[in-house]
């Protein structure tokens, strides 16, 4: 089972994006979820309790952070550039999708719902 540690305290980014606002400044605010959230086969061997908590950091984070003035939005993935990662339609040999390309591409539609919430 998944938890996090007992001592993982809440972090937040007020005094970062207080400045970028004084100084006019935008930012995309960057959450980088594992690859547990991206990729069927990794999602398959994950602990429910591991995709819970980290759809509720990004639950969380967008609405802590979605309505400060120096939010321009929210990057959802950190350097996930192999094969898998293709939209439907993009992946080649396979130009009609496979079960790994809707799983992401399904993965980012339901992320991205959440921030925008």
């Amino acid at each position: 089972v998944f938890s996090p540690p007992a001592d993982c305290p809440r972090r937040t980014h007020a005094a970062f994006l207080d400045e970028a606002a004084r100084q006019g400044l935008s930012v995309l605010v960057g959450i980088p979820m594992p690859i547990e959230m991206w990729h069927l086969s990794n999602r398959r061997g994950a602990h429910a309790s591991l995709v819970s908590w980290w759809e509720s950091v990004l639950e969380e984070t967008a609405r802590d952070l979605g309505s400060h003035p120096a939010t321009l939005g929210f990057v959802l993935m950190n350097e996930l550039d192999d094969a898998f990662n293709a939209f439907p339609g993009a992946a080649a040999p396979n130009p009609s999708g496979t079960p790994e390309t809707d799983f992401f591409y399904g993965s980012a539609v339901k992320y991205a719902r959440l921030v925008k919430r």
